[in-house]
């Protein structure tokens, strides 16, 4: 993402990594919300760890949240295209801030968005590799870069991760 970043000419400041540590992660995205102008967070690889990032944007925000019938409707249909029925866990993924721009995901279940938090940009998105590299390397309008594009403000990563899913190549 950096590497990316840097192409677009923003200059990418900081760079956070926090675990599945509930409270670090909330004071991360609190200090981020502080001091930056651009947020780029992605969450975890579980579905119940995906989410993390937005509920903990969730606690750290006066914006409105609810529950978007047709993200929910695109995940029990993915899900039954496979004969299987939706964990209730997953119906946290059709949960969004009101306002927000929702960045579809092609590759996997949890939509991204882009939010507008005060002086900040926020953009969250899915943690596994798989589904957040084609959503912040596709050239749409709807890309997260476009948060960037023209920007001369540094940016700010936080990373959300399981430690023991880390891979070393």
């Amino acid at each position: 993402m950096t590497e990316r970043l840097n192409s677009l000419g923003i200059d990418v400041k900081l760079k956070t990594v926090v675990g599945d540590d509930e409270s670090r992660l909330e004071e991360a995205i609190r200090d981020a919300l502080r001091r930056s102008e651009i947020i780029i967070s992605t969450g975890g690889l579980d579905p119940p760890k995906t989410t993390l990032p937005a509920r903990y944007l969730r606690g750290c925000s006066n914006g409105i949240w609810c529950s978007m019938t047709r993200i929910l409707e695109r995940l029990r249909t993915r899900f039954a295209r496979r004969n299987m029925p939706m964990p209730e866990i997953n119906s946290r993924q059709a949960l969004v801030m009101e306002g927000a721009e929702i960045l579809a995901n092609r590759n996997g279940t949890a939509p991204g968005m882009m939010i507008q938090e005060g002086k900040c940009t926020v953009v969250i998105l899915p943690g596994p590799p798989r589904e957040m590299r084609p959503m912040f390397d596709e050239g749409d309008r709807t890309c997260p870069q476009t948060a960037c594009r023209g920007s001369r403000h540094p940016a700010q990563e936080i990373q959300h991760f399981r430690p023991d899913r880390i891979a070393h190549r």
